[in-house]
């Protein structure tokens, strides 16, 4: 090698130190990409996971909402006893919190865990009427993730109960009529509607959501149809149990004519022939069952404003199905403290508990009519046939209006009272912020 080259070539050789350290800076700053990329990922599902646990905790609050107003709806509470408590896995009324409130009551579902509060009931005045109200705090919480949700329910209370409807049929309302007969008023059903035959249906008309309007050439011009759903209180026995006019049927208080019979035991009342009854007690009457036949006469005097209160099947020892009213022949419920040209505005009415296990049915056929009259049946199936006229409101589980039976309504008529086992609904239902001193703070 001649002398002038070798010092390139020992510098060639002398930069093969250099080779490792770039080798080492390469494979780290790949690792460090690498590990960039790893951690977005578990960034990323640990984010997914986090969202997903939140929307499983907000839907466990909403469960738990759901779970307490359905208790309270279910267990009857009191001014003592205003909430609804656990002893030893039995759900019943209880006291309330020092704090105000009633006591926690948790549950699992799945994985996750609810917990809620329930603010005992308070009068509030809403539209002009006085009704009960309520709060419910709950929060859900699964892997270490918390929701908070508040709803504020208001009671169903026992005026109103009809709304603007008269003809009201819960589960169905059938219109069969012939000869132009049928409904001459508002009607609803949170089922379907059908009107068949020769039927005349002169009024609004409410079918239920899902569900349809089957004989839109039978309703008269200038009518509306609308889709929505109703909700109905049950009837409330308790306070008339003991404290009623009943006694007045057996001490003769009450005007008995013709072939009559009441048991006072089993709460029956049988009328047959030329027979009437003039009920003039100013507390409601407890029955079990009542029978009209031939040309009798069940009659509300003026200043009595009679009511009847059915109780269930169950409590009367009847079998299923049960008929608690059944009125033919050329029968009549006649109210003449109903007089609106005269000043006169008392609304008489039978109202029924029913039963959510057994059937219990109302039946009026034949020539058997109503004048000014209320049947209030939300658990009971109500058919009016032959050649029945009916004036009045009248609401069944189900309503079978048919032959040439008529339903009216005075446009003068109030909405019933009528007791109702106490039913909360929502008003108001929000997310809460960050929990606070009180149940519902930032809510």
């Amino acid at each position: 090698m001649h002398p002038s080259a070798r010092p390139w070539v020992e510098a060639a050789s002398d930069e093969r130190g250099y080779a490792l350290p770039t080798v080492l800076m390469v494979i780290v700053i790949g690792f460090l990409f690498s590990t960039a990329a790893v951690i977005a990922s578990v960034a990323s599902q640990d984010s997914s996971s986090r969202d997903q646990d939140s929307k499983v905790a907000f839907a466990t609050a909403d469960a738990g909402v759901q779970q307490a107003l359905f208790r309270q709806n279910k267990v009857s509470t009191t001014a003592a006893a205003p909430c609804v408590v656990n002893q030893s896995g039995t759900f019943t009324a209880g006291a309330a919190s020092a704090d105000g409130w009633c006591p926690a009551l948790t549950a699992s579902v799945g994985g996750a865990a609810f917990s809620y509060r329930v603010k005992p009931p308070t009068d509030v005045v809403v539209n002009g009427q006085t009704r009960r109200q309520t709060s419910i705090v709950s929060t859900g919480t699964v892997d270490g993730v918390s929701r908070r949700v508040s709803m504020v329910a208001s009671s169903v209370s026992g005026s109103g109960i009809f709304g603007n409807e008269r003809a009201v049929g819960i589960d169905y309302l059938n219109v069969g009529t012939g000869n132009g007969k049928g409904i001459f008023t508002d009607s609803g059903s949170n089922g379907d509607v059908t009107a068949t035959n020769a039927t005349t249906i002169c009024g609004n008309i409410r079918y239920g959501v899902g569900h349809q309007f089957v004989g839109a050439d039978h309703q008269c011009a200038g009518y509306q149809v609308n889709s929505g759903n109703s909700s109905y209180p049950v009837v409330d026995i308790s306070p008339y149990l003991t404290n009623n006019s009943n006694a007045r049927l057996s001490n003769g208080q009450d005007t008995i004519t013709g072939s009559v019979s009441w048991n006072p035991t089993t709460k029956t009342l049988d009328m047959q022939g030329n027979s009437s009854v003039t009920l003039g007690g100013t507390l409601p009457y407890v029955f079990c069952t009542l029978t009209m036949n031939g040309n009798s006469d069940l009659i509300m005097p003026t200043g009595a404003n009679a009511k009847i209160y059915f109780n269930s099947p169950e409590a009367c020892g009847l079998s299923s199905p049960a008929q608690q009213i059944d009125i033919t022949g050329n029968s009549s419920i006649v109210a003449t403290g109903w007089d609106p040209a005269h000043g006169l505005f008392e609304l008489p009415g039978i109202f029924m508990v029913g039963s959510s296990s057994s059937s219990c049915s109302v039946n009026m056929t034949g020539s058997a009519k109503a004048n000014e009259f209320v049947i209030y049946a939300p658990r009971c199936s109500v058919t009016v046939d032959g050649s029945s006229d009916y004036w009045g409101a009248i609401l069944g589980k189900s309503l079978d209006v048919n032959g040439s039976a008529k339903v009216f309504s005075d446009i003068n008529m109030p909405n019933p009272q009528v007791s109702v086992v106490m039913v909360y609904q929502r008003d108001r239902y929000v997310e809460c912020g960050p929990a606070g001193t009180t149940p519902d703070a930032n809510c």
